[in-house]
Order: C-alpha cells, then sequence, then structure tokens
C-alpha cells in the first residue's frame, strides 16, 4: 500500500471499531506488550495497512479486494505480510482470511498468533475459484471476545497479491498435539498438520518440532502431499511434559 486513504478496488465494513487506515501506522502503535513498530514492508518508503483495537472490542472489520480474473493462473496463491503483538494479554487478538465463492464468504484460514515483526504468510486459492475464473478474498479482524486487553494487539497488513503458487512451499498449520490439560505424562507425544500450499506434490522432506526453544532430532515425512492437501504427522520420540508449568512448542 503506498496511500493513505483506501485504494482503488479495495472496500471496508465494520460491525464494531475500525477502520483499517493507511499509514505508517496512522496511530500510535502500542508498544506495552511488544516493542516493535511496523515500517512500510515493501520498501519504497510507502505505507501500510493498520487496525488500531484501542476501541471497545474489535467486531468483524473488514478490509476487502475486488474480484480478481485468475484465469492465467495455474494455481492461484494468495501471498500477504501480516504484523501483530501478541504478548500480555488473552486472548490474543485473530485475522480471518476468507474467500468468496459467489454466495457467501468461506474460512480460508485464520492467524492468531505473535509475529514478531512482519510475518509472510500464504495460501493455496485453487478450491476457492468461483465462476471458473475469478477469485476475492477479505481480510476481518477481532479482538476474540477480549473487550479488555485487546489494545496490546494492533495489526497491519503489507504487499498483498495474488499471484502464481511456488511450486514448493509447505506450511506447519497446526499443533494436534499436546493440548493444554491437567493429565500430561512422561510419554507424551507431538503431532502437527501439515498443508502444502504450492503448486508440486511433496514428499520425503524434514519435519522438527523445539520444546522451550530446544530443538528435537529431525525427522522425515515419507508420504506424498498433493497440492491444496494437508496431512499429520506424529513424532516418533515421545517428549516428557509430567512436570507442572509452561511449554512452549513449535513445529517447523
Amino acid at each position: 500500500f503506498n496511500g493513505t486513504t483506501t485504494p482503488n478496488c479495495w472496500s471496508q465494513s465494520a460491525v464494531q471499531d475500525g477502520p483499517w487506515v493507511f499509514g505508517t501506522p496512522g496511530f500510535t502503535w502500542n508498544t506495552q506488550g511488544c516493542t516493535f513498530v511496523p515500517a512500510d514492508h515493501t520498501g519504497n518508503s510507502g505505507n501500510y495497512a493498520a487496525l488500531d483495537f484501542s476501541g471497545t472490542g474489535v467486531v468483524d472489520v473488514v478490509l476487502e479486494m475486488n474480484a480478481v480474473d485468475v484465469s492465467a493462473l495455474t494455481v492461484p496463491y494468495l501471498d500477504f505480510f501480516f504484523v501483530m503483538c501478541g504478548n500480555g494479554y488473552t486472548p490474543i487478538n485473530i485475522l480471518y482470511v476468507e474467500a468468496w465463492d459467489g454466495t457467501t464468504w468461506n474460512l480460508v484460514d485464520s492467524i492468531q498468533e505473535n509475529t514478531n515483526g512482519w510475518k509472510n504468510y500464504g495460501f493455496n486459492l485453487s478450491g476457492h475459484v468461483y465462476n471458473s475464473n475469478f477469485v476475492k478474498v477479505r481480510f476481518r479482524a477481532s479482538s476474540a471476545g477480549n473487550t479488555v486487553t485487546m489494545y496490546l494487539g494492533d495489526q497491519a497488513l503489507d504487499d498483498i497479491s495474488i499471484q502464481e503458487a511456488p511450486a514448493d512451499n509447505l506450511a506447519a498449520t497446526a499443533i494436534i498435539r499436546p493440548v493444554t490439560g491437567c493429565n500430561l505424562s512422561a510419554m507424551d507425544s507431538v503431532e502437527m498438520q501439515i498443508t502444502n500450499v504450492g503448486a508440486a506434490t511433496q514428499k520425503n522432506f524434514s519435519v522438527g518440532y523445539s520444546i522451550n526453544g530446544v530443538a528435537s532430532a529431525p525427522e522425515t515425512f515419507t508420504d506424498s502431499i498433493v497440492s491444496g492437501a494437508s496431512a499429520t504427522y506424529t513424532f516418533m520420540a515421545p517428549i516428557n511434559l509430567s512436570a507442572i508449568g509452561n511449554y512452549n512448542i513449535t513445529v517447523y
């Protein structure tokens, strides 16, 4: 984004709070939970879209792009950069990515994480083409029901594009196990979901995880995942979660 107003071919709506503004960021970015303040990601001294969560509770603040003709693309792919602080409050704010099917909006995915600066996200849109050749995407922000501390998690978007999917592009899209609870043991396991957001079928690639910053030995996923599909993988080695406390688990 380069201007200071909603760009041509984009529109906005909101149930409560908002709107998305275009600047750097156009308001005082909250730094109580995280110290970073985003700058234009493109690097051309332009702007970005930002949302101030200092209201009474953000509900469905939408930034919507116009329909895009993807007939020239083999595998249409949404690519963008996003930033949000996820420290010091709960539940943390959330961004829904949704696609229009000609009748209603459908969830592509949701983002609810502390990005620690700009982070690149990409989603395969081949399952979201409507009227044969078109895709239409929107970003819907929410404070996830938090009306007290949501102000700690302002959001920003930049460099949004719909393009040809890269051939090789895998994403760790979920941690299925373990889950928070009181019955974790010394023989628990880590299970992850992997999504192929690229154009080519993927097989025989390395996967891993870390707990509180300590990485596991890498393992190999040997099955095939076709473009746009997801699969799960359970790591072979058990993990010890018997001690009471907080565990920070990352899969990759």
